[in-house]
C-alpha cells in the first residue's frame, strides 16, 4: 500500500518542497558563512564589500546564482526520474 498508493500520491508535494527548500538551504548556508566562517563564498562577498571591491562581490553573486540553478536543475531531473518510476502508462 505504501509504495503503490502513498508514495506516488505524495510525490508532487515532496518535489515542490524540495524546490522551495533548495533556495532556503542555500540562503541559510550563505548567512552562516557571513556570520561565522573564515572561508567560503559568503565570507568572500563580505570581505569584498569591506574593501569596496565590487568586481569580487559580483563574482560571488554569479557563483551563487550558478550554484542555485544547478541545484534547481538537479531537482527537476530528480522529478523526471521519480515520475517515470511511479507513473505507469
Amino acid at each position: 500500500v505504501f509504495t503503490k498508493v502513498v508514495v506516488p500520491w505524495s510525490m508532487p508535494w515532496i518535489i515542490s518542497s524540495l524546490r522551495i527548500n533548495i533556495a532556503l538551504a542555500l540562503a541559510g548556508a550563505i548567512v552562516g558563512e557571513f556570520i561565522a566562517s573564515s572561508q567560503g563564498v559568503g565570507r568572500m562577498i563580505m570581505y569584498a564589500g569591506t574593501i569596496l571591491d565590487i568586481d569580487l562581490v559580483w563574482v560571488g553573486v554569479v557563483v551563487l546564482s550558478i550554484l542555485s540553478m544547478v541545484m534547481y536543475w538537479g531537482v527537476v531531473a530528480l522529478e523526471k526520474w521519480l515520475s517515470k518510476g511511479f507513473i505507469k502508462q
